[in-house]
């Protein structure tokens, strides 16, 4: 499961925090280009721990194939995300302490063993309750894609990071952000930086793999990935949110062997 949240975290990290420069400034305004990338990383920082809401659209290709992403999180913890990988269709909605899934009949097939077509049989396209250990490490993850802890992410090491210059993204004025991926445990990539307004990301692109080596902060991705490339993109920052729980969920528990068998 893992896996299936590595996206964000990892992405948004592969182009952060870098080489020294002025000081952090106010985080908006058209100044922001003319700022050395370590104040540029400084005022994406702050401006990120300060959103409430915001929407995720991207794709990543890894050992498992290709994945894309779509979904919403806001600040309170609360979020849904639509995910494919290779053929497989997943649903994710947290809300409060409890997760949910809806997953299609490639998904349980390919990971129940040899229960799983009679698993796909009873769980493919129904909501079901994630099963406390199984939901407690996917809370652990969605946690990663919460404002603050991508605002924490952000000015972690990374690789050595210089600027491009400025260009247009989808009619927004941004200036970009490179990183090289030298380091063990960083990946080479780019970010797009809003220069009008909050100094908000609006895309971010990994364009090679992680280097190996490097110490890991649980706080910011796992420590295995295996991506090569990805493109994420965030937008309609601060836009409200409203995430419910969906109606009638299956509670797995109440199914003798199905519990275990079906997340893992």
């Amino acid at each position: 499961m893992r896996l299936l949240l590595r996206v964000l975290p990892t992405v948004l990290v592969l182009a952060l925090a870098g080489c020294g420069g002025d000081d952090g400034g106010s985080g908006s305004g058209g100044d922001l280009a003319s700022k050395e990338p370590k104040a540029i990383l400084d005022d994406v920082s702050a401006a990120l721990g300060k959103v409430r809401s915001y929407h995720v659209e991207g794709t990543q290709s890894d050992k498992d194939g290709r994945s894309t992403l779509t979904g919403d999180v806001s600040a309170g913890g609360d979020v849904r995300f639509r995910m494919t990988v290779a053929e497989s269709k997943l649903e994710l909605i947290a809300v409060g302490d409890r997760t949910y899934m809806k997953a299609d009949r490639a998904f349980w097939s390919s990971r129940g063993g040899a229960a799983g077509p009679r698993i796909a049989n009873l769980l493919a396209d129904r909501w079901v309750i994630a099963p406390d250990e199984a939901g407690g490490e996917l809370r652990g993850s969605l946690d990663q894609l919460l404002p603050r802890n991508l605002a924490y992410c952000v000015t972690r090491t990374s690789g050595t990071v210089s600027k491009r210059g400025t260009e247009k993204l989808d009619g927004h004025d941004v200036v970009v952000l490179t990183d090289k991926g030298d380091k063990p445990g960083t990946s080479p990539g780019e970010m797009y930086v809003s220069t009008t307004g909050p100094a908000l990301p609006l895309r971010v692109v990994q364009t090679g793999p992680e280097k190996p080596g490097g110490t890991n902060d649980p706080r910011c991705g796992d420590d295995d990935s295996s991506t090569t490339a990805s493109d994420v993109r965030l937008s309609d920052f601060d836009e409200p949110v409203d995430v419910k729980a969906p109606p009638n969920p299956l509670d797995l528990t109440t199914l003798s062997g199905a519990g275990s068998s079906s997340v893992s």
